[in-house]
Parts: C-alpha cells; sequence; structure tokens
C-alpha cells in the first residue's frame, strides 16, 4: 500500500502489457473502449490512480476494481442486469468504435 495515497499497490494482471509505457498506454485505450460500450448501461469508467478502475453508475454509486474480473462484476452490480454479451444494440456500439 502505498504510505501517501492509500492505494493498495498489487501484482500485474495476467492480462497487463509487461512495459510499463505499453501498459499505461493499453489501460487508456482500454478504459476508452469501456466508456463507449457501457454508456449503454448509464455507467462511466475511468482511471483510478493508475492502478484501477472508477465506475459510476447513474445513480450516484461508484465502485474502485483493480483488475479486469472486479471491474466487470462492478458493471454487473451498478448496471443492474449487467451487460448481455449478445444484444444486438451492445453488439452494434462494439463494432462502432474507432
Amino acid at each position: 500500500m502505498c504510505g501517501f495515497c492509500g492505494v493498495p499497490r498489487l501484482g500485474l494482471h495476467w492480462s497487463a502489457p509487461l512495459s510499463g509505457f505499453d501498459s499505461q498506454r493499453a489501460r487508456l485505450e482500454r478504459i476508452k473502449f469501456l466508456g463507449h460500450i457501457l454508456k449503454h448501461a448509464r455507467l462511466k469508467v475511468s482511471d483510478f490512480s493508475g492502478v484501477g478502475y472508477q465506475v459510476k453508475g447513474a445513480t450516484g454509486k461508484s465502485a474502485i476494481a483493480y483488475d479486469m474480473n472486479q471491474l466487470w462484476d462492478s458493471i454487473d452490480i451498478l448496471g443492474g442486469n449487467g451487460l448481455d454479451p449478445l444484444d444486438a444494440a451492445l453488439m452494434e456500439l462494439m463494432e462502432s468504435y474507432d
């Protein structure tokens, strides 16, 4: 845990790139893509201190996630019924991403 900000220092997730710059760039691109598709569920995602994700719901509730598993759990909880990956509107939204 960081003594200054109190954010836990976790090991690398298996899906994370190994180099620092590529890791940060991939993380920001992932957040941008998630922001695009989470509009469908009225959710927002942002970076949390460079080590996690903050998910915000339409009602003002929020959650912090430190890896992709926790992130999708938070999306399911804050989004109500979660995202159906076979939903035609969601698939169209994912395909429209630049």
